[in-house]
């Protein structure tokens, strides 16, 4: 599961909507709904995000945090072109071994990566916003 999924289906779930319920209003194939409930399909454009936004009523914070799981499940990262060598083969080799990281280590690299204050508040953030789903 997907933050993004996540939070979907605890937004469905907290309007009462079955998947198929939710599909209808959309006007899309229930299978979909599920799909990226589980995380298995990514978050869907930013126009099916409007219209899940605007069927399930969503208030401003709510928008935001649609968004944000959005980003945070996207499954394509783009590397700057400015980074360094170092850099970018770490990146690679993070790549190859996230599959196998578990919860301990993902928190030991968090951590390690709140390098300076603005990284750190927007970790913070990013934080407090994480704990609405889990």
């Amino acid at each position: 599961m997907t933050p993004f999924g996540r939070y979907l289906e605890l937004k469905r779930k907290s309007r009462h909507l079955k998947q198929k319920q939710l599909a209808n209003l959309l006007g899309i194939n229930p299978s979909y709904i599920s799909l990226m409930e589980t995380g298995k399909k990514p978050p869907p454009a930013i126009h099916i995000r409007e219209k899940i936004s605007l069927v399930l009523n969503f208030n401003r914070d709510e928008k935001r945090q649609l968004k944000f799981y959005a980003e945070q499940s996207a499954r394509v990262f783009h590397l700057p072109d400015d980074i360094s060598l170092e850099v970018y083969l770490l990146a690679n080799q993070f790549h190859k071994c996230i599959s196998e990281l578990s919860a301990g280590q993902a928190a030991a690299i968090q951590s390690i990566l709140k390098i300076n204050d603005v990284t750190e508040k927007k970790s913070q953030t990013s934080e407090l916003v994480m704990e609405d789903i889990m």
